[in-house]
């Protein structure tokens, strides 16, 4: 399904969990927006970072965090 200006900007969000190469894991939220799939993300090729919401990491505070998909071992959709 391709983007058009009605859903662009849909909010959609996915939770997460994934492990990255420094060997902590990350809980947050994505927005797949327009996708159907949480995997849309990560295969998109014209994006390099996935962008987390409401995201844990350790005893850290819930936070944005952007990640750089090279960096990311693994990731499991929580909902």
């Amino acid at each position: 399904m391709e983007p058009n200006e009605n859903n662009i900007h849909e909010k959609n969000y996915k939770t997460v969990m994934m492990r990255i190469e420094d060997g902590s894991t990350i809980v947050g939220k994505v927005n797949i927006g327009h996708r159907q799939r949480l995997s849309d993300i990560f295969r998109d090729l014209g994006e390099q970072f996935i962008i987390l919401v409401d995201a844990k990491r350790g005893d850290n505070d819930e936070t944005v965090i952007f990640i750089n998909k090279n960096s990311i071992m693994w990731a499991e959709p929580r909902d």
